[in-house]
């Protein structure tokens, strides 16, 4: 593997055959778990809304109409929310990418140092210091050692209000 290669995927490498035919065997019955249903409400949906000039009955009680008029309303619907979170996500990431919008910062970096110094400092105190504990190839923690459940969240809480505190 090249260095700047950060995955390796056999599906296109050769001499891998057997995975290839693999894993399309299982590519397609997906694709077919998924679009034969989706075929069949849609004939369905289709010869109910066309009373039958169009697409096929694929079976004739009441409750499958009933079922039909519900997802003729819903999945439009429901495909009009995606679009519209899909197309004005895309259009403020542009605007962001552009420079047009405020870039906020996902998370406070100053906090996530003084959280990661609070918490190394109470690791040294509790385990020793991190070249030491980086450098062994079997480190034992005694039973007295071991944090509770709550301790690490505990001890970020700690931070948070020593932080909030200092602002």
């Amino acid at each position: 593997m090249r260095p700047e290669q950060h995955y390796v995927d056999d599906y296109f490498a050769r001499g891998h055959w057997g995975r290839t035919i693999w894993q399309t065997v299982w590519t397609l019955l997906a694709w077919l778990l998924f679009l034969v249903p989706g075929v069949i409400t849609g004939a369905m949906a289709l010869a109910a809304l066309t009373k039958g000039r169009w697409g096929h009955y694929f079976w004739h009680y009441h409750e499958g109409f009933v079922e039909l008029k519900f997802l003729v309303v819903f999945l439009p619907f429901m495909f009009g929310v995606m679009a519209v979170f899909c197309l004005s996500s895309a259009y403020l990431q542009n605007r962001r990418r552009q420079g047009l919008v405020e870039k906020w910062p996902m998370l406070n970096p100053l906090k996530r140092q003084r959280q990661q110094h609070y918490l190394e400092a109470k690791m040294a105190l509790r385990f020793g210091p991190a070249t030491q504990r980086h450098r062994a190839r079997v480190y034992r923690v005694q039973p007295n050692q071991n944090l509770t459940n709550q301790q690490l969240a505990d001890w970020l809480r700690e931070v948070e209000n020593d932080f909030t505190i200092h602002e």
